[in-house]
């Protein structure tokens, strides 16, 4: 049986295209993702155009012979008591009575719909509408600016469903409607389309008809057309648009402005942008989680396969796997025998956020993989009304329209994203808190605790995101609200419901990076604390065996219950300064030195005490100092060593690629702090803040625009290969 693993990987591997052939039944997410985003040509596959012709063919034979056809010859919804010979005149009052969307252009790079020029085009700025774009494009999933108006990678998605749907044959439309459709997408002219009005009942009507608008050139359609001169485009009156492209409105006759408007492509098409975004975001929350489980020292005894077989839920199986094998070879992770687990005052297990990590996430993924299913079924479907069954020479009236497929994927999408940021903002608080952080600094500080509150702030928003997740995992298909005439008195709401489902990616991934910069940090912290008691073991046992009297296995069996006890009482004062805290490690071996030193005379064993805790002092002091300073900017620090293949990779692209370091205040008030040795050094690196300084925001900024883009995906992905095998492929999902 195929995995969630398995899915993921296969769709990966499907963004691995340069054009995709539309037969409306072979539509993959990932060729939505591709045409959407990236702008990948499309074309007609070999059959299409008799396929369609057939269908269009029965429509006018039976218009021919007076058959009453819905949304041809009738009035449309609560008024299809009505009739008219007039085909082409019904077709319009579609575009006349749908066409209400609100379209303000509150973009400061998009000019406004007042700044007309007699040639149609809407502040152009002295340049003319061209097809010519940059090869490397990749089309925002969210415009944060677009308020009113959908982003255009939203309305690409929606026009190739709806190309897609067009071309099964079954809508009775011209073959010239379907490539009108096609020529758009290739030459990269997309419709502005609202962002509200539907209620995904008969389709997402509104937002169809003015995609229907822009391939008839209607002067009162507009559209993004010319040059992505960096991401900005003109928006350009339809008929300017069609004409500078050289493509030739088209003329809508019986039953194709139906065909056009009625269908759930538009919540298929944005809902497949965001199964994608999902899909990577389930990966990446698995290797977060095996990183946190080596940040806290936990053990991977909860990931024994053992544990998921007694249960075999598939998606418990998949990530039990994938989180065990991450964890392999890590220096960091904790042997269930180990003595720290058994000793009086240690939790035996490990807390529920990674312990019970498998169990959480494997019904999500479950969830994942059934909408992934659902919403390819969708894209691969006829959802307008009436069909045309060539076959049977007949036209039926049905409800393919109701897209309560769409809201049943998406709903499952943005509650299972609030389950795994629930999971992830629990690792963040264990990791920041000291009483559940197992050593590691309060607020994760790698300066002193009473000068530095360094992730107390990002406490604070993991919770706040953690919270507007919790919010929008409530279903919007549950309210619903009879429309038009009555007529509508079920209606799926799926394109509301797929926005608040990319909402959740949004502020999911902020959580996903604010986790990844936490964890990044608190294992440079569990290294640093491991590389100080390497350092430190040998000049301790030095300085405390060389005044010992007795026998040598005696002075190894003293050394070694003086350690323990020193390092009992460096980790439980981990919320004291540097200084302060080694002096009352060291001092609370008072006693036990006592009874190691013991003299003739009470003053002679105390002298020799006292030496040998002033030595004690300035060794671990010295010797701490030098192990923090393997952890500059420079990022020479020693972590990588320590940790599994999955941590390792990922920890890599962040210190590496993304140049985020191990964050002290130095960096961020000190002398480090100019914008010479920031982040951003010249324009576009990372950002357009040429010279910015660094801050903590700085820093997420750098790790959610390499989620959102895609290229961290890459390095999770990896990870699953790994663990799959090199290609990571399995068969399961065509």
């Amino acid at each position: 049986m195929a995995t969630f693993t398995d899915l993921l990987l296969q769709h990966w591997h499907g963004l691995a295209i340069s054009q995709t052939s539309i037969d409306g039944r072979s539509l993959a997410i990932a060729d939505v993702v591709m045409v959407a985003r990236h702008l990948v040509p499309s074309t007609l596959g070999p059959k299409v155009a008799e396929t369609i012709s057939q269908g269009n063919e029965i429509v006018r034979n039976k218009l021919a012979k007076g058959d009453v056809i819905y949304g041809t010859n009738t009035g449309f919804g609560g008024s299809a008591d009505t009739r008219t010979l007039a085909h082409r005149g019904l077709q319009q009052s579609l575009f006349s009575h749908l066409m209400f969307g609100i379209l303000a252009d509150d973009k400061p790079s998009q000019p406004s719909l007042t700044q007309k020029s007699s040639n149609g085009v809407v502040g152009v700025g002295g340049s003319t509408p061209s097809a010519d774009h940059p090869s490397k494009v990749v089309l925002p999933i969210n415009e944060p600016s677009g308020a009113t108006t959908m982003p255009e990678s939203w309305a690409r998605a929606a026009m190739l469903v709806r190309l897609n749907s067009l071309s099964h044959g079954a809508s009775g439309i011209r073959v010239c409607i379907a490539e009108s459709l096609l020529n758009l997408l290739n030459k990269d002219i997309v419709p502005r389309i609202p962002v509200r009005g539907s209620i995904s009942a008969s389709g997402d009507l509104s937002p169809l008809s003015y995609i229907g608008a822009a391939m008839q050139g209607k002067q009162s359609a507009t559209v993004f057309s010319g040059p992505r001169n960096g991401g900005k485009r003109m928006v350009v009156r339809a008929d300017v648009a069609l004409a500078s492209a050289g493509i030739t409105p088209v003329d809508i006759e019986a039953k194709e402005g139906l065909a056009i408007v009625n269908g759930t492509a538009v919540s298929a098409g944005i809902a497949s942008l965001a199964l994608h975004e999902c899909l990577c975001l389930a990966g990446l929350s698995q290797v977060l989680t095996a990183m946190s489980v080596e940040a806290l020292l936990g053990t991977d005894e909860s990931f024994d396969p053992f544990i998921a077989e007694t249960r075999p839920h598939p998606g418990q199986i998949d990530s039990t796997k994938n989180i065990f094998a991450f964890l392999r070879d890590s220096q960091l992770k904790m042997d269930a025998n180990n003595p720290l687990k058994s000793a009086a005052g240690e939790l035996y297990q490990d807390r529920y956020s990674i312990r019970t990590a498998s169990q959480w996430i494997g019904p999500v993924v479950e969830d994942f993989t059934l909408a992934y299913q659902q919403l390819t079924t969708e894209i691969n479907s006829v959802t307008d009304n009436p069909l045309v069954d060539v076959a049977g020479n007949r036209i039926l009236h049905g409800g393919n329209f109701q897209a309560k497929a769409v809201t049943s994927a998406v709903e499952k999408l943005r509650q299972g994203l609030q389950s795994l940021g629930r999971m992830l903002f629990t690792q963040c608080t264990e990791l920041i808190n000291p009483a559940t952080s197992h050593g590691l600094p309060p607020n994760l500080a790698s300066d002193d605790p009473s000068d530095s509150y360094l992730f107390k702030g990002i406490d604070v928003m993991t919770a706040a995101l953690t919270s507007e997740l919790g919010f929008l995992a409530n279903p919007v298909g549950s309210h619903v609200q009879t429309a038009e005439m009555g007529n509508q008195a079920l209606n799926s709401l799926a394109l509301i419901s797929t926005r608040y489902t990319l909402e959740s990616v949004e502020v999911f991934t902020q959580l996903a990076a604010a986790h990844l910069v936490i964890v990044c940090q608190a294992l440079d912290l569990r290294v640093l604390e491991c590389e100080f008691r390497k350092a430190l073991a040998p000049e301790f046992s030095l300085s405390v065996g060389k005044y010992m009297t007795c026998s040598v296995n005696q002075v190894d069996s003293h050394v070694a219950a003086l350690w323990t006890r020193f390092l009992r009482g460096w980790e439980a004062y981990s919320k004291m300064d540097l200084d302060e805290r080694l002096a009352k490690s060291i001092y609370e071996l008072e006693g036990d030195l006592t009874k190691s030193f013991a003299r003739e005379s009470l003053p002679d064993t105390l002298a020799v005490v006292s030496k040998v805790q002033g030595e004690l002092l300035s060794t671990t002091l010295e010797t701490y100092k030098k192990t923090r300073a393997l952890f500059g900017r420079e990022g020479g620090q020693p972590t990588s060593g320590y940790l599994g293949r999955a941590s390792q990779k990922l920890y890599q692209f962040v210190r590496h690629d993304l140049k985020v370091p191990f964050i002290g205040e130095e960096l961020l008030r000190g002398v480090d702090n100019t914008p010479d040795a920031g982040l951003y050094l010249a324009a576009g690196e990372l950002g357009a803040e040429v010279g910015l300084a660094p801050s903590l925001g700085t820093y997420l900024t750098a790790v959610y625009e390499a989620i959102r883009s895609g290229g961290l995906h890459d390095v999770v992905i990896d990870c699953l290969k790994d663990v799959r095998g090199a290609d990571g492929q399995k068969n399961g999902f065509a």
